[in-house]
């Protein structure tokens, strides 16, 4: 009671030990076996006493990490914390699976402490402590016993031993004979390795022809508190006699075997004799039960002629150098009698081990690395070298290749390699070392083992910036555009990182030039003139940005040379255009015009287009005499609303002057994608709604959605039902479905209710789609109040009466506020004496004078009423969707903006603040109170 007590209270016993040298703290740790992962096993930094020998200021800099080992070691069973020092468990621990046969089970972790100057390896042995987690065992659930009628009391007859591979203490600690009849009993003898040999004992005289069968339960119970328990069903023939034991004829053997024996190679025959006859007197040979269980996978033995054999290539000497088997000679007799010897098999080591090498280098990502300016000496890496043969087969000499570094012992089976004491690096010669690392056993022959370790030099800032030039020279016409480039001077630093990032800086403060930090371009800081100065002499500095800065200087000369300055004018900075997508390339978009002051050869002006990106530039072309600009290829609005570009005026001087105006090309909508929906959406497998038969007229079951790539009306959609019209109701503007008549009269019945929506383009284009109803009497109705969509009361007529009016007022307002425009643009004009013309173009504008050309076949800006009317039947509805079926992908536009419906108000409202043209504003407003009021009319 009290282990079990200690068992589920305690789990973890900490003992700590301080053996060896100043550099190894041994640590004793144990934990108890089938803890979950992350279970606290013991705190390397408070148990090894860094606190007593590193001050304050250090301990937060320590690091903690478990080494690996080579053939993986017991280390992966656990995991440190980096900076706490707390070991955890890894894993689930299984004490018999990880120590099978070991009374004690103890694991052997190394936890190195960094960084390298205060690099210690302290040593950890973590006892794995058992849980009864194993009940016993027999091999089979039942057995057949036979016993001759004319067996005395006192006789005994073996039975099969149950198997335990928990500890000693909870392994099997009785048996127990469970029956009562007073014929039988029980009795356990404990063999030489540890194992029972369980016999029945027969207490009262048997007659077969009275009896001739019994049935007894044998139960074993280990220690564990609660105790486990095993059950072996015995069944007992009473037959009819052997009276002679085998005998061995030696009580033990020894025998000694070469690791490296081969699969099935014979290691020993023993023999014994039974003075009886017939099948009382024929012996069969085996392991028994433990021997088996513990080494029947490397072992076995002839059950005729008492050979012992290898049973498969695992001698290994490094894992077990000695196996002690205990066999049996057992007779044939119908009440058999058995012998046991013990054979101990000595494993003889060879050479056959080269020696494991693992390089730790104590960083995060493994890689090894030194500063150029480390003194000797200096830790680089941590190297583990293990051979597992014994004696000089196991004693090992380890060296490294390189001049520049050593190999620094520790302990017998530790190393660090260290920078040489001589030795001087120089990134900037070599950044990179590969070092071999070579460990040789003193076996005959010898086996070695090399690894190789790339070590990186890291910079340090030994370089300073040194320019390609002492004296740069430049060249800058008079009249200059203030920030315009000079020239650009360049230094090279070798070194890495902000050690080899170079920044300029000019050597004194001035107010003509000055220098970019990054690049080292020289910019004019304003206009140079001629007449006033024609050479510039400064002094300019490259420096790092080290934590010790180095610096050079160079001298920078700037001519300044004379030049025309009558640059081509345009008189507007800006300009708008408009067109319709899908335009046939070449289509007229609009033109511009810039003024040049010179005369002859040197005013004509030539035009040119510049853009951000190669897709704007690609998509116009502007006549080089003219200005006029036409579309190279044809636009899509949904793929893009708007081109912003730079349009470039060149006079024909030597040298030339330009003048530039920024040009915003706007493409307006037209309706050449259909909608599509995004539920029901058969593709995607969402189309399906259940409902239960008891949802009243008037509820919502769903809500149809579809999406259209296009803008304005031309995505403003209307929804309506194909079929099922009396059963089922559809609110146009949102697309929710609701219950036409009462169900409850159907158990169950699937409805594929055809849904078409229909855009407000002219002409207007639709799709369809099936939504599946499933009515079901099974589905539970939970009442949630809605109605049916598109049945208004009185409330939400007075609300639309009231929205009406609301409009119609506006509408007055608007209508207002373009007279007194009008009237206050005429007068401007006729006080300027001009006609008044506008020379931008928005997409309002287009919209209204496409409506009126003569080249179009259908409005940009017609209404849905009209659009819903050209078609009356729902057959010529559901060929439009079939034909409609493709639809065009869908891009953000270029200035970023998703929503065309936000975007293309956005542009035109945009447009207008910047040019502050009244007239455009009424142009604008009008084709907005437009789509307003067809809006209006649609509502």
């Amino acid at each position: 009671m009290m282990r079990g007590l200690l068992y589920t209270c305690l789990d973890i016993v900490v003992i700590v030990v301080f053996v060896g040298s100043a550099n190894v703290h041994a640590i004793k740790f144990q934990v108890t076996e089938e803890m979950s992962s992350g279970t606290f096993v013991g705190n390397v930094f408070e148990d090894a006493g860094l606190a007593s020998l590193y001050g304050p200021a250090i301990l937060p800099v320590l690091r903690y990490s478990i080494l690996s080992k080579p053939n993986g070691g017991t280390g992966r069973y656990f995991k440190i914390h980096e900076k706490t020092g707390v070991v955890r468990t890894a894993m689930k621990l299984d004490r018999d699976s990880i120590c099978r046969t070991k009374q004690m089970c103890v694991l052997n972790v190394d936890v190195a402490v960094s960084p390298a100057e205060y690099f210690k390896v302290i040593a950890v042995e973590i006892e794995v402590l058992d849980v009864n987690d194993n009940a016993p065992k027999f091999p089979q659930s039942s057995m057949k016993c036979v016993i001759p009628e004319s067996s005395l009391p006192g006789a005994t007859f073996t039975l099969l031993s149950a198997s335990d591979p928990d500890s000693t203490a909870n392994g099997i600690q009785g048996y127990e004979l469970l029956t009562d009849l007073t014929v039988f009993g029980l009795k356990v003898l404990t063999n030489l390795d540890g194992s029972t040999d369980v016999r029945l004992v027969l207490n009262e005289q048997l007659d077969r022809e009275t009896k001739d069968s019994y049935s007894v339960t044998v139960s074993a119970r280990d220690g564990g508190q609660p105790s486990l328990t095993g059950s072996l069903l015995v069944n007992i023939s009473i037959g009819d006699t052997n009276d002679n034991h085998p005998e061995f004829r030696n009580a033990s053997y020894h025998v000694y075997v070469f690791e490296n024996s081969t699969t099935d190679s014979v290691i020993l025959q023993v023999e014994a004799f039974d003075s009886d006859i017939g099948e009382n007197g024929k012996l069969t040979y085996g392991l028994t039960d433990r021997t088996k269980q513990n080494y029947g996978d490397v072992f076995g033995m002839s059950s005729s002629t008492g050979e012992i054999f290898v049973r498969a290539s695992r001698l290994d000497y490094e894992v077990d150098t000695l196996y002690q088997l205990v066999v049996y000679a057992r007779d044939m007799g119908a009440v058999s009698h058995s012998a046991y010897c013990v054979v101990i098999v000595h494993v003889v080591d060879i050479n056959d081990n080269a020696p494991s090498v693992t390089i730790n280098t104590l960083t995060p990502d493994g890689v090894a690395t030194v500063s150029e300016e480390a003194k000797g000496n200096t830790f680089i890496a941590h190297v583990s070298a293990v051979d597992l043969d014994n004696g000089k087969n196991g004693e090992l000499t380890c060296n490294v290749d390189n001049d520049m570094f050593a190999l620094e012992k520790l302990q017998k089976t530790q190393f660090k390699i260290v920078t040489s004491p001589l030795s001087k690096l120089d990134r900037e010669q070599t950044d990179r070392y590969v070092v071999t690392l070579t460990c040789v056993d003193r076996g005959r022959p010898a086996l070695s083992t090399s690894q190789k370790l790339t070590i990186i030099v890291t910079d340090w800032n030994d370089e300073a910036p040194r320019f390609t030039q002492m004296e740069y020279h430049a060249t800058i016409e008079e009249n200059n555009d203030k920030d315009k480039v000079v020239i650009r001077v360049l230094a090279i630093d070798g070194d890495l990182g902000n050690n080899g990032k170079v920044e300029y800086k000019l050597g004194s403060e001035q107010d003509t030039f000055y220098v970019n930090a990054n690049t080292g371009t020289v910019y004019a800081a304003v206009p140079l003139d001629y007449e006033t100065v024609r050479e510039v002499s400064f002094t300019i500095i490259a420096y790092d940005l080290g934590d010790q800065p180095l610096s050079s200087t160079a001298t920078v000369v700037v001519t300044v040379t004379d030049v025309n300055d009558k640059p081509p004018v345009f008189p507007q900075s800006f300009y708008s255009f408009g067109t319709f997508e899908n335009q046939a390339v070449g289509t007229e978009i609009g033109n511009i015009l810039a003024v040049d002051g010179d005369s002859l050869v040197n005013g004509v002006v030539e035009y040119t287009l510049v853009a951000a990106d190669l897709e704007t530039l690609g998509s116009f072309a502007i006549d080089l005499r003219t200005g006029q600009i036409r579309n190279r290829r044809v636009l899509d609005r949904e793929y893009r609303s708007v081109y912003h570009l730079t349009a470039v005026a060149t006079d024909k001087e030597r040298p030339s002057l330009r003048s530039s105006a920024n040009l915003t090309i706007y493409v307006v909508d037209e309706n050449d994608n259909a909608p599509v929906f995004v539920f029901p959406n058969l593709t995607a497998d969402n189309n399906t709604v259940r409902v239960s038969n008891q949802i009243p007229r008037g509820h919502a079951i769903a809500e149809v959605s579809a999406t259209d790539a296009d803008n304005g009306q031309n995505a403003q959609l209307r929804y309506m039902l194909l079929n099922y019209r009396t059963t089922f109701h559809i609110d146009a503007l949102t697309g929710v479905v609701s219950i036409a008549k009462k169900l409850e009269s159907i158990r169950k019945k699937t409805y594929n209710v055809n849904v078409l929506v229909r855009d407000k383009g002219t002409p207007p284009r639709n799709s369809t789609a099936t939504l599946e109803v499933i009515v079901d009497k099974s589905v539970v109705y939970l009442a949630t109040g809605n109605k049916i969509p598109g049945h208004a009361s009185k409330r939400s007529l007075s609300s639309n009466l009231t929205t009406v009016a609301a409009v119609g007022g506006a509408s007055l307002v608007v209508i207002i506020i373009l007279v007194v425009a009008i009237i206050i643009i005429k007068c401007s004009d006729r006080h300027q004496g001009r006609e008044p013309v506008s020379v931008y173009q928005t997409e309002a504008q287009i919209m209204l004078n496409a409506s009126n050309s003569e080249t179009r076949s259908r409005s940009v800006l017609s209404s849905d009423k009209d659009s819903i009317g050209s078609t009356n039947s729902c057959d010529k509805m559901v060929d439009e969707t079939t034909m409609d079926r493709q639809r065009k992908s869908v891009r953000p536009s270029a200035d970023g903006c998703s929503d065309d419906a936000k975007c293309g108000s956005r542009l035109s409202w945009t447009s207008l603040a910047r040019q502050q043209n009244a007239e455009q504003f009424v142009v604008i407003a009008a084709g907005v109170l437009r789509r307003r009021t067809a809006g209006d009319e649609d509502q």
